[in-house]
């Protein structure tokens, strides 16, 4: 079988969506994240920009869904989320994701990462779907979830449970930012992505 062949792709499409391969990936991986966006947030955007970014230069191969349409159902989301291991496998050798980072309308996978036990970090999750709300909360899988105050979707947060981190940012809304404070604003993208990268180690000790 050729180079060709064999080498890594930095992108794999599939129907309505594709996975590429964020720049910087190691030869030997110590994991694999999925990167999940939110609607109109992509993985470029500094919510999920900078735990990409800090998780490749930490070893970790990243991978981040791209939809040419959003996912108009649940079903449709958890069938990307399922593609995405063929996908991963062939961009990165490792067959399913080890953690996830999810934004938003990318949180309503929180479910089915707790039927699949692969932690993760749920970026202002979408709380008022009833679902995402009680997986956080009576789930057992690793999570980080962080959302501000002035999101109206946070509604106080997720109660605590035993491997779920909550991060509530006062005057943070659905972006994460504090209107008329770039400072602030700029502090809580360093925290979470420093948290991200904590529970990524975690996930790494943990095998």
């Amino acid at each position: 079988m050729s180079d060709a062949m064999t080498a890594p792709q930095s992108v794999v499409r599939g129907s309505r969506a594709r996975l590429r391969l964020w720049p910087g990936r190691r030869a030997e991986p110590l994991g694999l994240c999925l990167v999940v966006p939110g609607l109109g947030y992509t993985a470029s955007m500094p919510l999920l920009f900078w735990p990409a970014t800090a998780l490749t230069e930490a070893g970790w191969a990243v991978v981040a869904l791209e939809w040419d349409e959003p996912p108009s159902s649940l079903e449709e989301l958890e069938s990307q989320a399922h593609w995405t291991r063929s996908a991963s496998k062939r961009m990165t050798g490792r067959e399913s994701p080890m953690l996830i980072v999810g934004k938003s309308l990318g949180t309503r996978l929180a479910p089915w990462a707790e039927r699949e036990a692969i932690p993760a970090a749920w970026l202002t999750p979408v709380l008022d779907d009833e679902a995402v709300l009680t997986t956080l909360e009576l789930g057992k899988a690793p999570a980080l979830v962080a959302g501000g105050t002035a999101d109206p979707v946070w509604r106080g947060g997720p109660r605590p449970r035993m491997d779920l981190e909550v991060l509530e940012f006062p005057q943070a809304d659905h972006s994460l930012l504090i209107a008329g404070d770039w400072q602030r604003s700029m502090r809580i993208q360093n925290r979470i992505t420093s948290r991200v990268l904590d529970l990524a180690a975690r996930v790494v000790a943990r095998g």
